[in-house]
């Protein structure tokens, strides 16, 4: 929410010059997505390596399915999409002439 209010101008000049709304949407939120994409780059081997190692002081070994870090990745961009997808879209909606104005 933050982020899209402080970029009001820059949305509202992309679409006055011609920008349409699923072009500015994909323009805010591509920048969130390289981050999660990045956080998940990270945590996924760390957390991978841990939870196998922690796995192997049981009795019985077992292995994390590879479609568990998967889906890990895939909620985190879901959540990542609905929460800045409402403001994206929000302030990708908002009539131009308001952001301009108000300075």
């Amino acid at each position: 929410m933050f982020t899209t209010e402080q970029r009001m101008k820059e949305v509202a000049v992309r679409k006055v010059m011609g920008a349409s709304v699923t072009s500015v949407f994909f323009h805010i939120s591509k920048e969130f997505f390289i981050l999660i994409l990045t956080a998940n780059v990270i945590a996924l081997p760390l957390a991978a390596y841990l939870m196998n190692k922690w796995l192997l002081k049981f009795a019985f070994e077992d292995k994390v399915p590879i479609l568990l870090y998967i889906g890990t990745l895939l909620i985190s961009f879901l959540v990542t999409l609905i929460t800045i997808g409402f403001f994206a879209l929000k302030s990708a909606q908002a009539n131009p002439v308001v952001a301009l104005k108000t300075e």
